[in-house]
């Protein structure tokens, strides 16, 4: 309670510091006069808190604030001032200024400019600003009535001259509106309305550089126009004066580091500079604070590409791609971009909007044409190629062509590199590439004379030697070979390489103990050598050792599990000895990314599908197909798992996709494969056209053209296919195929006998076990074969619905009740909805003289749309034995019987029951 008292006693005291009002004021112009306008306004504030209507108070406080630049203050106080009688005449003038600066354009057309006591030249500076509103809110009418009643003022003021020189202005005379402008300049050089308006001109003339110079003497003598600031920083900005403009800007973003315009300005200032990771900094911050502009968004991807931001230029470009003209520059940036992200297929979307490219631009292309290559991207890769072709100059560039050429199998690519040996065959590389590339091809007269030409430059050159002995090696010159090889070793005694052609050489003579010595010396001496790993296992497994063989290998990987090299060259060997757990294994412990190699996908996915592991074989083909959507091992792998899983709708689905990427013969024969499977029959034959007869000869294709020819119904041509096809692969596919090739021509004794010797071979297979059965009931042997197949199908799959129900049938047509019971009750427990299974129960149980049972049994199915007429009668005939012959005709008179031969049984029930 003292404390609040002490405080309302301290309040009042400093309320009352014993000066009047007007002493106040007093005080206050003293500080004016001093320019110290904070202290004045502490002794206006107390003045008007004596004085809360004191006009002269308010006038006053109005004025410094005007002074101090805080216009929103001082608009508040003039406009009490004028409310409490301060002559309009004296208020007014500094009122119109305080609403120009504030942007008060309605309130500032409402002033009385002409007001009684105003001199001319105070009308003249208020009634220009109230000029400007009127232009601005664009009330042409007004302000050409307010230029003509001001142009009568009798003064020399600036703003008079500034008033008329509106006139051409709204005129559209903007250039008179200019030379009016400067000669008011030359009047007064540094009036700041003048400054501004002939900035304004200048830009409205497109002139930006001479307003920049003209906002720059403005800005020099009010350098707390912030408005005029950001204009100028911004002129200066696109006319390249980055020095200039960053003093402007630096200090505008210390007071305001979020205004979205700022930081772009900083942004494009910095990237001028090379100061990347700057310029991106500020590029984004813009972004992120809502600035959309598709220059910014340039900067920001460029910046990024520059701090290898690759992720973010790609962002940032993409998002203005579409804008932007064929052949900008920044198309070229973003497919670099996309390419180190390994979006190889869109960075070659942006290339093909490039026609004007350079020499320098071959690098790019041939880079994308090897990723597209990678990914299974064929078409595209080739465009790539004829880009690259016409661009490709320097050895560097060829080089690089020639690669991507014989990626693509294409054997030209052989001149792409031999041009690049020419130019340049120092070139780390390129002459080794050729080599490989002569020796790929056949081209053994070519590859001798590349190493001897390579020899006369550099007689000691190791791999020179290495290529002459290849090349005698493969002509069977054993002696040549052995010499090339040796002078190899003597110019680089170790070089594994020579080593290792050695113990080829004398394996390929047959020499086995000189073989298998030499590659373990290599071993010894380099043991996670991989060709040495590799060569080992094979001169080994040769011998039937092929343990022995991979044990170096197996060491190797076991002291470094970490390399993906050593883990995918066992993958291999144990893939070659079938132990597809193993491996899985190794492939599991191997690091995924982006750039892993191909065969290790392979080789996962083939050990995967090997030990039937589905989900994850379609985990690992799903991930694999993500990171290189047309690899053709990917693709057909996962046609594989769809295949075995029918799913022919989505394989092809698969397949339409990829073949507009890449044009494969072979998919587009699994595409006829699936399109028979899913019965389009004419579209499988139209994809067939147009093949050599060598590819129609293979039995894959012949088994398509089997079902193709099964479909029409044409069983003479459909036989032969169906044979090949079956003889060369006996799976359960081509076996239906064939038998119903057979079927179709009237041989089902053959049929039955072409089944009964594919269970021989695949017993296993309970497809074929169920053709069978179906063949065999009521056959020579009446119903015992094929109670004797349906068995067999039961001891191999006790949950084999169709066996259980026709087996079932069949005891029951044998009389033999209680199996045929137990066989149809855990049908129907399985599939209780299944109509066929509840019939064959009830039919049991009506044998069975349970016939309260049977007719239960009979209550499951909905006979309203019940279409077999069979069971229909089945169940009217164990009403009949029921004796419930009224139920019986109400159920007759309901159903309308079409069937001929459910039409005869009918008549006998009528007739044996007398209804």
């Amino acid at each position: 309670m003292k404390k609040a008292l002490w405080l309302i006693l301290l309040s009042a005291l400093m309320g009352c510091s014993g000066q009047t009002s007007e002493e106040h004021i007093e005080n206050a112009q003293k500080f004016v006069a001093q320019n110290n306008f904070e202290a004045a306004v502490v002794e206006l504030k107390n003045a008007v808190q004596q004085s809360p209507q004191s006009a002269t108070a308010r006038f006053e406080l109005g004025k410094v604030y005007l002074a101090m630049n805080d216009f929103d203050s001082a608009e508040k106080e003039l406009n009490r001032a004028l409310e409490y009688g301060q002559p309009a005449s004296e208020v007014i003038p500094l009122l119109s200024k305080a609403y120009q600066r504030t942007g008060a354009h309605a309130a500032l057309t409402e002033l009385d400019v002409a007001a009684a006591g105003m001199s001319d030249a105070e009308k003249a500076e208020a009634g220009f600003f109230k000029l400007q509103s009127l232009v601005q809110l664009d009330r042409r009418e007004d302000a050409l009535a307010q230029i003509e009643e001001l142009g009568a003022l009798d003064t020399n003021s600036v703003y008079k001259g500034l008033i008329l020189a509106y006139q051409p202005l709204l005129q559209d005379d903007t250039q008179g509106a200019l030379t009016a402008i400067e000669a008011l300049r030359k009047q007064s050089p540094f009036n700041p309305d003048v400054l501004k308006l002939q900035g304004q001109v200048l830009l409205m003339l497109q002139r930006p550089e001479q307003a920049a110079d003209v906002y720059q003497v403005y800005v020099q003598q009010f350098p707390d126009d912030k408005q005029i600031i950001f204009i100028l920083s911004s002129l200066l900005v696109e006319a390249g004066r980055m020095d200039e403009a960053q003093v402007h800007v630096d200090r505008l973003l210390a007071d305001h580091p979020d205004h979205p315009m700022l930081n772009q300005l900083k942004a494009t200032i910095a990237a001028g500079e090379g100061q990347h990771a700057l310029a991106q900094q500020h590029a984004e911050r813009a972004i992120t604070l809502g600035r959309g502009d598709p220059a910014l968004r340039l900067i920001a991807g460029y910046a990024a590409y520059q701090n290898k931001d690759f992720e973010s230029a790609a962002e940032h470009l993409s998002f203005v791609a579409s804008s932007l003209p064929d052949n900008h520059p920044a198309l070229k940036m973003l497919a670099a971009a996309q390419l180190q992200l390994g979006q190889s297929g869109e960075a070659s979307d942006v290339l093909t909007r490039l026609d004007s490219i350079t020499e320098q631009d071959a690098p790019l292309f041939s880079s994308t044409g090897l990723a597209l290559i990678k990914q299974g991207s064929l078409k595209q890769a080739r465009e790539m190629v004829e880009r690259s072709a016409d661009i490709s100059r320097s050895a560097d560039d060829l080089a690089r062509l020639g690669v991507l050429k014989l990626s693509l199998n294409d054997v030209e690519g052989i001149v792409d590199l031999e041009q690049a040996v020419s130019q340049s065959p120092q070139l780390p590389g390129v002459r080794t590439t050729l080599a490989t590339a002569y020796l790929a091809a056949g081209q053994l007269d070519k590859a001798e004379a590349l190493a001897n030409q390579w020899l006369s430059t550099n007689p000691d050159d190791a791999e020179a030697h290495l290529l002459l002995g290849e090349v005698a090696s493969r002509n069977n010159d054993w002696a040549a070979a052995q010499q090339a090889f040796e002078r190899a070793l003597a110019a680089q005694p170790d070089m594994l390489q020579a080593k290792l052609a050695l113990a080829n050489l004398a394996f390929k003579q047959g020499d086995m103990d000189s073989a298998q010595q030499q590659v373990t010396a290599v071993i010894n001496e380099a043991p996670d050598y991989l060709p040495g790993l590799a060569t080992h296992y094979l001169f080994f497994k040769r011998q039937q050792q092929g343990e022995e063989g991979m044990a170096p290998a197996v060491a190797a990987y076991q002291k470094a599990p970490q390399r993906t090299d050593l883990a995918l060259l066992l993958a291999r060997i144990y893939a070659t000895e079938g132990r597809w757990s193993d491996v899985e294994s190794v492939t599991g412990n191997v690091t995924v990314s982006d750039d892993v190699p191909v065969v290790y996908w392979a080789l996962r996915g083939q050990a995967l599908l090997k030990q039937q592991k589905v989900e994850q074989a379609q985990a690992h083909y799903d991930a694999w197909l993500t990171e290189m959507p047309n690899n053709k091992q990917a693709v057909v792998g996962k046609l594989l798992l769809l295949d075995s899983q029918n799913k022919a709708k989505e394989a092809l689905g698969l397949l339409d996709k990829v073949l507009t990427q890449r044009d494969d013969q072979q998919l587009h024969l699994l595409r006829a494969h699936f399109l028979t499977l899913t019965g389009q029959f004419d579209q499988a034959q139209n994809a067939l056209q147009g093949l050599s007869k060598d590819v129609l000869d293979q039995p894959f294709v012949k088994s398509i053209s089997a079902r193709i020819s099964v479909s029409q119904r044409d069983g003479e041509t459909a036989l032969p296919l169906a044979s090949d096809a079956y003889e060369a692969l006996p799976n359960s596919r081509n076996l239906i195929v064939l038998l119903a090739a057979l079927e179709l021509q009237g041989k089902t004794a053959e049929g039955i006998a072409l089944l009964e010797r594919h269970l021989q071979r695949a017993p296993e297979d309970i497809a074929a076990q169920m053709l069978l059965a179906e063949r065999q009931i009521g056959g020579a042997s009446g119903n015992a074969s094929a109670i004797k197949t349906y068995v067999k199908a039961l001891e191999q799959n006790p949950n084999n619905f169709v066996a259980l129900n026709n087996l079932a049938y069949l005891y029951m047509e044998e009389g033999q009740l209680s199996q045929a019971a137990a066989l149809a009750n855990k049908a129907v427990e399985m599939q209780p909805e299944n109509i066929a299974a509840v019939d064959t129960l009830a039919q049991i149980r009506v044998r069975q003289d349970d016939l309260d049972e049977a007719l239960t049994l009979y209550q499951r199915i909905d006979l309203a749309s019940l279409e077999n007429d069979e069971i229909f009668l089945n169940y009217i005939e164990a009403l009949l034995k029921a004796g419930r012959d009224t139920q019986a005709k109400r159920r007759l008179a309901a159903r309308n019987v079409s069937n001929p031969d459910a039409q005869a049984r009918l008549a006998t029930l009528k007739a044996e029951y007398g209804i």
